[in-house]
Formats: C-alpha cells, sequence, structure tokens
C-alpha cells in the first residue's frame, strides 16, 4: 500500500466525527483524515477539488441523509470509494446501500476494534481501485503502443531472451510476405540472415553491458531478388529486476542509400585518379572542396587551402587580379536566363609555388540552386601552357617559312623573267619553217 490515503469522514455528531478521525490515524500511519459535518460540506469540499481517496459517511444525517450523498457522489466520481458506516443499521439499509454502488457497509460499536476493521476496510479498498486504475491505465498505454506499433511503415519486431519473435508489425509482415501467425513465436533467423544476427546479438550484448539507450546495425532482410538492406534501431528490454528480458528494433530500408553510397564512392575514387585539378567553391568564394591535383600546384597543402576565399590566393600572387572579374562575369552570364549554356570556358594566368608562369584552361559550373539561390561553382583546370608554348613555337616557324618563301621567291623571280624574254626573242629570231614543222622531205 502506498502512503497517503486521504480519507474525509462524515457525521453530523462532532464527537463521533472527532472520535473516528482520532481513531483511524492512530490505527495507520497511511491514513490522513478530514471531516465534514454535514452531506453538503461533504459535497462542498469535493467540488472545491479536495483530493479524496475515500469517503466514509454515517446513514442518519439531517438534510441529506448517507445514501443520498452516495448517490450525489456515484454522479461525480463514480470510481471513489464509499463506505457506509453507520450506527443504525438493518437488512433493508444495508441492501439499499449495496444497490446504490456503495463500496463497503460497516456497522458502528463499541471499542476501538471497529475502527481497526474500519481502517482495513479502507486500505482494501483504495488498494482495490488503485489497482484497477493502474490496470486500465496499463491497458490504455498498452493499447497506445499497439496503434503506434501498427502505424510506423518501416518494419517493428519485438524478441524475447531466446530471440523468438513476439510482436510483428503489419510492415514486418509485409516485408516479408507473410501472416503474423507465421512470424511469432518463430526465431528471427526465420526472417534475417546468420550474418545479421551475429551483428544483432554484438550490439544487444553491448547496449546491455553499457546501459545506453539504442544502437544501429545493419541487417539483410527478405530473399532471393527480393533482399533488402536494411538499419535496425534496437533496444534493450529487461524485467523489474534489470536482467535481459528481450530486444525490440525498427528496420528503415536502406538499400537506396547504400547504393548511391557506393556509386558516391566509385566517383570519388573517378574523380581522384582523373589527372585534371578540380576544386568547389561555395557562394561566398571559399574553397570547399578540392583534390590532390588541385593542391599540388600550390605551397599549402589541401587541409590549408579547404575554406581560403580565392581573392586570398589572387592576394598570394597565384592568380592575376583580372581572373576575379572574369569568374564574376562568366557566373553572372550562367546565371542570366538570357544566355543557353551549362558552362563557362576560359583561361586564365597562374603562378606556381616555385613561381613559374602557367596558362590554366578553365571550365565553371553552377552548383545546384537551393530555392533558386546561388550556392557557388564547380571547377576543372588543365594546364595547357605546353600545348600554348608548341602552338607558338609552330607560329613563329610558319612565319620563318613564309618568310623564307618570299625571299626566295623575289630571288628567283627575276632569273626566271630574264630566261623567259631570252626564250621569247629566240622564237622570233629563229623561226620553224613549214616542212620542219610538217616533216616534209621535198
Amino acid at each position: 500500500m502506498s502512503a497517503g490515503i486521504r480519507v474525509l469522514c462524515v457525521d453530523d455528531d462532532p464527537d463521533v466525527r472527532s472520535l473516528t478521525a482520532t481513531a483511524l490515524e492512530r490505527t495507520s500511519d497511511e491514513l490522513d483524515v478530514v471531516t465534514a459535518g454535514c452531506s453538503r460540506e461533504a459535497l462542498s469540499r469535493m467540488t472545491e477539488g479536495d483530493d479524496l481517496d475515500c469517503l466514509v459517511s454515517d446513514y442518519d444525517m439531517p438534510g441529506m441523509d448517507g445514501l443520498e450523498l452516495l448517490e450525489a457522489v456515484r454522479a461525480d466520481r463514480p470510481e471513489l470509494p464509499f463506505i457506509l458506516f453507520t450506527g443504525t443499521g438493518s437488512e433493508e439499509i444495508a441492501s439499499e446501500a449495496i444497490s446504490a454502488g456503495v463500496t463497503d457497509y460497516l456497522q458502528k460499536g463499541p471499542g476501538l476494534d471497529r475502527y481497526t476493521v474500519l481502517a482495513n476496510r479502507i486500505e482494501n479498498a483504495v488498494d482495490r481501485r488503485r489497482t484497477a486504475r493502474a490496470r486500465r491505465e496499463s491497458e490504455r498505454e498498452l493499447e497506445r503502443y499497439r496503434t503506434l506499433v501498427e502505424s510506423i511503415t518501416d518494419p517493428m519486431y519485438v524478441l524475447d531472451e531466446m530471440g523468438r519473435c513476439t510482436v510483428a508489425n503489419e510492415a514486418f509482415c509485409e516485408l516479408h510476405d507473410v501472416d503474423r501467425e507465421q512470424v511469432l513465436g518463430e526465431h528471427i533467423t526465420e526472417f534475417i540472415s546468420r550474418a545479421s544476427l551475429e551483428r544483432g546479438v554484438k550490439t544487444v550484448r553491448r547496449l546491455h553491458e553499457s546501459g545506453r539507450e539504442s544502437a544501429r546495425f545493419e541487417v539483410l532482410v527478405g530473399a532471393g531478388d527480393e533482399q533488402r538492406i536494411g538499419e535496425a534501431n534496437v533496444t534493450v528490454l529487461t524485467d523489474e529486476r534489470g536482467e535481459f528480458a528481450g530486444s525490440t528494433a525498427v528496420i528503415r530500408d536502406i538499400s537506396d542509400r547504400k547504393r548511391r553510397e557506393r556509386e558516391l564512392s566509385q566517383y570519388e575514387r573517378i574523380v581522384e585518379l582523373a589527372p585534371i585539378a578540380l576544386f568547389v567553391l561555395d557562394a561566398d568564394a571559399t574553397i570547399v572542396w578540392c583534390n590532390d591535383e588541385f593542391a599540388n600546384a600550390f605551397a599549402e597543402d589541401i587541409d590549408e587551402l579547404l575554406g581560403t576565399r580565392f581573392p586570398d590566393l589572387v592576394e598570394r600572387g597565384y592568380y592575376d587580379e583580372r581572373v576575379i572579374d572574369k569568374y564574376t562575369d562568366e557566373v553572372r552570364a550562367l546565371l542570366s536566363s538570357s544566355v543557353d549554356r551549362e558552362r563557362a570556358k576560359y583561361h586564365v594566368q597562374f603562378r606556381n609555388a616555385d613561381g613559374e608562369e602557367r596558362i590554366h584552361d578553365v571550365h565553371t559550373k553552377l552548383l545546384p540552386l537551393e530555392d533558386g539561390a546561388f550556392t557557388g561553382t564547380i571547377h576543372a583546370i588543365r594546364d595547357i601552357t605546353r600545348r600554348r608554348r608548341y602552338q607558338r613555337e609552330l607560329e613563329r616557324q610558319n612565319d620563318r617559312l613564309e618568310e623564307f618563301a618570299g625571299v626566295v621567291s623575289h630571288d628567283l623571280r627575276n632569273p626566271l623573267n630574264v630566261a623567259q624574254g631570252s626564250l621569247e626573242l629566240h622564237a622570233e629570231e629563229c623561226p620553224i619553217e613549214n616542212g620542219a614543222e610538217t616533216g616534209s622531205t621535198e
């Protein structure tokens, strides 16, 4: 019995009221007794919110007797224990009281033994009420949990200490295409892989030993082509002594997330292996990511470059100041709806950590917008210094070749003109006869 039973004693005789209150409190330390001189005073105390655990009332009282008070109490507090403690007793009154829903009926008598009996009856009545209330609350809580479990769209199960399923929601049954009756009582290995079970056992053991509330582990569910990767959020169950009593888990399907992670990992490896310098600027022109190929050209390492604003690289002499205007113009153009292109291409001058001048071919693309707002840019860089030098060397060689051809052409033009003129004069001075031309022998 928990401490603190508040009892209201109603009796029109002040001596009886005082004796009853004193005797009850001396009989049991659990009882805290307050009194009222009539039924209306008792109802007034209840209306004012007096938190009572039990009401003890005489029967024969002026104005409103004990049974009328019982009827009024039942209309407002049907579960409140009501004990009729009367000196005017008869079978008729007892029968009427029981019919009216009295909790208990006890006649007054000489000596203090009657008050010991009354105290026991009060404690028993309050104990039954509290037990019934706790049971109803437990049932309501259980029903709330059942509703919650069934409303969870992720598969959920509860295991006993032997690993047998005691609860499984509809989502869990649908995942395995089985009826609930086929799940309850079965060992969890019927529904998850052996490797998943081993991970789960280790996780649950660590939880129980550490006292933590929950943990996660990966689990394979389903079979064949329908097998999926899940993330089980598991919680340990214990009994009233703190002993292990099982576990409960909610499984979230992470198959798509694991696939995306694998793809991302592959892309990251490809990017790291690509012989192209790559870096990303956020909306504030701060470097938020770069690969080794990009960082190798600087005196700083990757950790120092990350978080550096691009204008700082200009101030350190790596880039010409004109690159900022060029970048701004190109990004503004990409953001403009009037430009039908997804990337910008331009050349920039770069001075590496050794002070060597280089030429970079830069491709710039916008990062995905967020709610229409600019979020940054990604850049791919190729060092075209050697190619540009080769092109310039070819241009110089072509210029020299054209110059040489011009000189040769000029030097040969006069002798050729003289030879051509001499040939024409010779032809005029030595005409060929017709006979010679026709080959006649006459």
